[in-house]
């Protein structure tokens, strides 16, 4: 019954994201640059909603049968670790329609309400960001305890724990690079609203410390899948591992994409949407992973 709610309140979410993109009226001042009539802008948003649209949906299949082979091991020692990792995998999945519908209501409010732009940015700021740390919070924790079973720990991670900070450092030192030295030549170029300092300190470094932990948790169900048995349990983890790596690497380019702020405004209409097709490319297979193993563990557990 409870996870009928989540796929309706799902669907609702998405059903809103959906009508927004192609309600809402396009920004004049886009369309005039593009060379686009408001008809052209919105069959252009119908490429981009309706893939969208469709990894959604196959995040939410992954989710539903994660949780699902999660309640049927419950009883087992590795039960509990799959359930906190498919309750991660709900929040990040739940996190998905949020951000799209925020977005567009930050989009409309950037030609239509100006006033409203730097509320309505702050706010999607931090909720996105709130969610995306909770959720992968929840999968390191549920990757943490899935490792922990093994009789026998991988090496490789121990030496993960000295070498590993070369990663952070230099990620850190990137996305702080994008936040503080891009310039925002027109008002509503802005992607944060907020002082560097602030930036850094609440958004920058948990989102740096919520990729990290979501990184170490793939490796860690890597190690996982080396310790266990059964050819189809092994696809099944590493497609887990994989898939959350890609959406991890995904969660990390948009980050970097929305500190260029402006730049992404003053790009042509051919790279434009190249980049955002790469990144919905990207996100097809990070969650086409994540359903896949999800469906091989329930069949598995069915068999």
């Amino acid at each position: 019954m409870k996870k009928r709610i989540y796929i309706w309140v799902f669907l609702a979410l998405l059903a809103v994201y959906i009508t927004l993109a192609l309600v809402l009226p396009p920004d004049p001042q886009t369309a005039s640059r593009l060379g686009l009539s408001d008809l052209a802008v919105r069959l252009l948003n119908l490429t981009v909603v309706i893939p969208i649209s469709l990894v959604y949906l196959t995040a939410l299949y992954g989710f539903v049968h994660i949780d699902t082979y999660a309640n049927k091991v419950l009883d087992t020692k590795e039960g509990p670790h799959f359930k906190t990792l498919a309750n991660g995998l709900a929040v990040l999945v739940f996190s998905l329609p949020v951000t799209s519908v925020l977005g567009s209501l930050r989009s409309y409010a950037r030609h239509a309400q100006p006033d409203l732009l730097a509320s309505v940015s702050i706010m999607r700021n931090y909720v996105v960001l709130v969610l995306v740390v909770a959720a992968l919070v929840l999968i390191a924790k549920g990757a943490q305890g899935l490792y922990g079973t093994l009789k026998r720990q991988s090496r490789e991670l121990r030496h993960l724990s000295f070498y590993g900070m070369i990663g952070p450092v230099l990620l850190a030192s990137l996305y702080t690079w994008l936040v503080i030295a891009q310039g925002y030549a027109t008002p509503g170029d802005e992607p944060y609203f907020l002082p560097d300092w602030l930036i850094i300190l609440t958004i920058v470094v948990p989102y740096v410390f919520a990729w990290c932990l979501g990184i170490r948790a793939a490796l860690q169900l890597r190690a996982f899948r080396r310790g266990v048995k059964g050819v189809v349990y092994k696809r099944a983890i590493n497609n887990l591992a994989v898939g959350i790596a890609v959406v991890i690497l995904v969660a990390i380019l948009i980050q970097g994409v929305t500190s260029l702020g402006g730049a992404l405004n003053r790009l042509n209409l051919t790279p434009l949407l190249a980049l955002v097709y790469f990144l919905v490319s990207l996100y097809v297979v990070g969650y086409g992973l994540i359903a896949r193993g999800a469906k091989k563990l329930k069949q598995m557990e069915e068999a």
